[in-house]
């Protein structure tokens, strides 16, 4: 009876669906809805099925095609209810998924309602739930349907429609095979969706599409999923890496991909994100592993005699298993070409994680590597002159890594035909210094002369740019460290450098290959280093050569601090105790080997610079090479050079005198030849600014020897004749510089030579100096003074003034002008300057002071002259 009773219950509901009015329809759906809930076909659910099918299940499918949105979205909740109440649903499907695909698998969109169409697609999911493998005679509009929704403007209608995708392709992978390329390009059009969570959706669904359809399709998806890696959102690469990973080790046909795919895996071991990278890390493990496995009879005889960790290898990195290495040997020579070509990419984040995942295939390829050592480094050395600090420093890892594992024979020798044939490259010497650092000591002992020996020619180490001179104090560091360090410092290869070689990062290895401990230039007790030879001190003055080379044509603060730095690395290298011991050892091989071509030398040479650097800095070994010294400055202040690299000279040679550890016997033994041979003539007037400035340089050079005393009064004695002239001429210079240190100069060559100057010599002197008491310059009248009191201090008494009246005379009219100045501080002087030169002659000097006396504005000091002279000439000393 209750059976009879539904029957007619439904076919009133179904009578209503059809009617015209919606709220007629509306409360009849909301009846239906309310029935079913309440259903229990526990008892008799077939016949239930039946009245359903017969009476409200087509009016039903009508229903979703009724112009009310709420009439189509309570017709979907029944439908859907039905699938999870009905013993059979599966009954339903032949009339539902071509209702549902006229709906959705058009190419224009029929249902406008975004949340509708989501209804749609998760009727079709519960639809394959409940369906398992009758799914697949409705296959072709599931495909249809999928096409359409996988790109849906609406983002859960695309995240639910991935999610059904999935489900259909593992419900019945067998038939869907046949379809999956077709879901492919839609999934491939949604896989850069704004959303993140569509993102992921999408990954999944084209793991699940592929894994159980056609393994081709991976060719569609490997650039997709490679702008994936660089997803800003941390889950989007996850899923990137667990679908590759598990495509590594499920997809059919993965020995066809593994040159694809391995690539995509080993970029998740660089990422930022710890989680991510430690889970590449056991997927590539696992895979290996795998690999391993399935080739065990192939691998048998490695497998068996497993190779330990090599002694030499790179420190706190943890060496992937024999499956992941040997997986790697066997497509290098097609991942390989492909990430050498992205370094040079101009997206910046390729070229970076490019260079990421390179270091991480050198480190699974090992020796491998030989065989594409050329175009590697090739790469590389395009790689290392980037823009990016991190393209550039990945680079340099990964020539360590190159360094490590290649033969050394050979990366040598390309070595040298790259710096030779790339001159003034800075890429190519990072990349030196990556190899050199990655180098074994116990091995490189055989080359390290070769290399120093290149690295010292005059074209490789001599620039003045400031990345090449960074770069060369990087190669020799690079050298010290692989030469003569027996100790465990880091080098650029560690487990914080490479990418994913962490231990937490990377799994466990074969029980047989442990981590390797080795430090990345540890010298063992086994290793043969250099010993103190005749052979070690070669390397050590290469090496301090092309150091110093640096110092002397550096500008930046930033490389002289480097340098310093480098020169104590190679002092602590070679074992000496102190900075001044590794100038004590090598200045006189350096200097020596500087002035073999001093002859030659321009201002455009790199020598001078060099050898002004090593002198200002080699210590107190330099007053033992003065004889060899000396010479060379000389030679480059002959008058036939070049002005500029003569201003060069004089400034080394102002800073050497004024340099207290050269004021000794050593240097004084040479002061004369200084200025007679080297000084002096640069004295001598010529027109033009940098003629002056030379004088004026060259003048400054007498000073300070005089200063510090380096001169005898009797060799300046020597040199009076021709010094005396020329000092004179220059009182007349243009530049007050000039004039003020000339008569400076006059002052102390005075003092120095007392009365030993010849009367007639000391009568040319005073019409300069005279004049320059009306010097527009304050300093220099005042200076002139003091000049002129120790000039008459020179003269020898008693004057013969019956002889030298006119001279004398000429110089008391002279001073009594100036004696009437506007400035006290003038006057002051000029009255002591008076009463010095009275010892010629006071009677003289008392007649023309009464003769002058009148026309002086300020007879003051003319009267208190007058009184001193009268006091004097009544003094008993002067009777």
């Amino acid at each position: 009876m209750a059976d009879v009773d539904f029957n007619i219950t439904m076919t009133r509901y179904a009578n209503c669906l059809g009617d015209s009015d919606r709220n007629t329809r509306k409360t009849a759906l909301k009846s239906i809805n309310n029935d079913i809930a309440k259903l229990s076909i526990q008892s008799d659910g077939d016949n239930i099925q039946s009245v359903i099918e017969s009476t409200i299940f087509k009016p039903l499918l009508k229903t979703l095609s009724d112009p009310v949105e709420a009439c189509r979205d309570r017709s979907l909740h029944i439908l859907n209810d039905l699938m999870d109440t009905l013993p059979q649903p599966y009954a339903l499907i032949p009339y539902t998924v071509p209702i549902l695909a006229q709906r959705l698998g058009q190419q224009d969109i029929i249902e406008k309602s975004e949340e509708i169409r989501l209804l749609e697609v998760q009727l079709l999911t519960k639809i394959i739930e409940v369906s398992a493998d009758r799914t697949r005679l409705f296959l072709d509009d599931f495909i249809k349907i999928l096409q359409r929704t996988l790109v849906d403007p609406h983002p859960e209608v695309r995240k639910s429609s991935c999610n059904c995708a999935s489900l259909l392709a593992k419900t019945i992978p067998q038939h869907f095979h046949q379809q999956s390329k077709s879901l492919i390009a839609a999934l491939c059009s949604s896989i850069s969706h704004q959303h993140s969570k569509v993102r992921i959706s999408v990954i999944n669904c084209i793991r699940d599409v592929i894994q159980n359809g056609d393994n081709k399709s991976v060719d569609a998806v490997v650039s997709h999923f490679a702008q994936r890696l660089f997803d800003r959102v941390a889950a989007v690469r996850l899923a990137v890496v667990e679908c590759v990973g598990s495509w590594l080790v499920n997809l059919f046909d993965r020995y066809s991909y593994f040159r694809k795919l391995i690539p995509l895996l080993l970029s998740g071991l660089s990422d930022d994100v710890s989680e991510i990278s430690e889970r590449a890390a056991a997927l590539w493990d696992t895979a290996g592993k795998q690999f391993l496995q399935e080739n065990e009879e192939e691998l048998k005889d490695k497998i068996d005699f497993l190779q330990p960790c090599p002694a030499h290898y790179p420190r706190g990195v943890q060496r992937p298993n024999l499956g992941c290495r040997t997986l790697m040997y066997r497509n290098l020579n097609q991942i390989l070409p492909a990430i050498l070509n992205d370094l040079t990419d101009w997206v910046d984040e390729t070229r970076t994680k490019s260079v990421q995942l390179l270091q991480i295939v050198l480190l699974n390829s090992e020796d491998v590597i030989t065989q594409h050592l050329e175009k590697c480094l090739a790469g590389l050395y395009r790689t290392a002159s980037d823009e990016l600090v991190e393209v550039v420093d990945g680079s340099v890892r990964c020539a360590t890594l190159v360094g490590y594992f290649a033969p050394m024979e050979l990366w040598v020798k390309h070595l040298g035909d790259n710096l030779r044939q790339r001159q003034q490259s800075v890429a190519v010497l990072k990349i030196t210094a990556g190899l050199l650092r990655g180098a074994d000591p116990s091995l490189f002992v055989n080359y390290a002369d070769s290399v120093c020996q290149l690295l010292a020619e005059s074209d490789i180490r001599e620039s003045h740019s400031h990345s090449y001179q960074t770069a060369l104090l990087n190669v020799v560091e690079a050298l010290i460290l692989v030469t003569f360090s027996n100790s465990t410092e880091e080098a650029n290869i560690s487990e914080k450098n490479v990418p994913g070689s962490s231990q937490k990062c990377l799994p466990e290895c074969d029980q047989s290959v442990s981590k390797c401990e080795s430090t990345d230039f540890e010298v063992s007790n086994s290793v043969t280093t250099i010993s103190h030879s005749n052979n070690r001190s070669t390397l050590g003055f290469n090496l301090f050569y092309v150091t110093m080379t640096v110092y002397g044509l550096a500008k930046e603060d930033a490389v002289i601090e480097l340098t310093k730095n480098t020169l104590l690395k190679l002092q602590r290298g070679l074992g000496l105790s102190t900075l001044q011991d590794l100038y004590d050892e090598y200045t006189e091989l350096l200097i020596n080997e500087l002035k073999i071509n001093h002859y030659q030398w321009t201002h455009y040479s790199m020598e001078p610079a060099i050898f002004d650097c090593l002198l200002i800095n080699c210590g107190p070994v330099l007053c033992s090479l003065l004889d060899s010294v000396v010479p060379v400055i000389i030679s480059s202040l002959n008058i036939e050079r070049s002005v500029e690299l003569r201003l060069e000279f004089f400034a080394l040679l102002y800073r050497l005198c004024e340099s207290t550890r050269t004021h000794n016997s050593q240097l004084r033994s040479h002061a004369l030849a200084l200025i007679q041979d080297g000084v002096s003539p640069n004295l001598a007037w010529r027109a033009g600014r940098t003629a002056s400035a030379l004088r004026s340089t060259a003048l400054t050079c007498i000073w300070v020897l005089l200063k510090h005393h380096l001169v005898a009064p009797s060799e300046l004695l020597s040199i009076s004749d021709i010094l005396l002239p020329r000092l004179s001429d220059l009182l007349d210079e243009d530049s007050e510089t000039t004039r003020l240190m000339a008569v400076r100069v006059f002052n102390r060559l005075l003092s120095s030579c007392g009365d030993a100057l010849d009367t007639d010599a000391l009568h040319k002197l005073y019409p300069g100096l005279l004049k320059r008491l009306d010097d527009s310059n304050s300093e220099i009248r005042i200076h002139s003074c003091k000049t002129l009191y120790v000039y008459f201090n020179c003269f020898a008494l008693p004057y013969n003034i019956s002889l030298y009246r006119a001279h004398t005379e000429v110089i008391y009219k002279t001073l009594l002008i100036y004696l009437d100045d506007k400035d006290t501080i003038i006057q002051d002087a000029v009255y002591n300057v008076l009463l010095k030169a009275s010892d010629l002659n006071d009677e003289l000097l008392k007649d023309e002071i009464n003769m002058v006396m009148s026309k002086h504005r300020d007879q003051c000091y003319c009267n208190r002259l007058l009184e001193a002279l009268d006091t004097k000439i009544k003094s008993p000393a002067n009777s």
